[in-house]
């Protein structure tokens, strides 16, 4: 086989897939994502009216004391959710309930019904418990008996107080909402200080 069709097969199997990739992704940040709260289309915050940016802003400047990535937020205009630079979107565009933690920078903070699920994670669920043992009573996934198969039964849970919680710190995350606004942000159930900006390690697999 000559040299041009060898470079004409390996345009046609490694380009086009990129192309339409690509694309893929144009189309998704076009249209929006969805948001894993209520499952309605979410919007960029540039698109967010200037009072809804500037209320958002004040979060993270007085309760994070930080100044975000705006190009990396997204809030739901139907619940109130929103998503910030920790929370992966950016790149993932997928509106789920993973995320970055806020004061380690480790990804993968999911629902706890994960490490309760697995054996491999344990370990970490029982860390996490001992970390947050001021909470027990008040937060039932401290003290799970429903046996979850995985996250997703979490999703489903009717308990009022679902959390996420990062296995490197044993920092735990509640959706939330704050006095005087509308929205709910991803918030650290911890005197820890936040960091500044997020990385995410996984290149938006998130």
């Amino acid at each position: 086989m000559s040299t041009s069709k060898i470079i004409a097969m390996l345009v046609m199997c490694v380009g086009v897939p990129v192309v339409f990739g690509l694309l893929a992704c144009l189309l998704r940040r076009a249209v929006g994502c969805d948001c894993h709260n209520c499952g309605n289309t979410m919007t960029a915050f540039r698109r967010l009216p200037d009072t809804d940016q500037r209320s958002i802003l004040e979060h993270f400047e007085k309760v994070e004391r930080r100044t975000p990535d705006t190009t990396a937020i997204f809030a739901c205009g139907t619940c109130g959710t929103v998503y910030d630079d920790f929370s992966g979107e950016k790149k993932s565009l997928d509106g789920d309930n993973v995320s970055i933690c806020k004061t380690c920078g480790q990804p993968w903070v999911v629902h706890l019904g994960l490490f309760i699920s697995l054996p491999m994670y344990q370990d970490a669920y029982r860390q996490i418990v001992e970390t947050n043992k001021k909470f027990v009573d008040t937060i039932e996934c401290l003290r799970c008996q429903r046996r979850p198969l995985s996250s997703a039964d979490c999703i489903a849970c009717d308990t009022p107080l679902k959390v996420t919680g990062c296995r490197y710190c044993s920092t735990l995350y509640l959706w939330g909402p704050l006095e005087g606004s509308k929205y709910k942000f991803l918030l650290p159930l911890t005197d820890r200080k936040v960091l500044a900006r997020a990385e995410d390690p996984t290149m938006g697999d998130l």
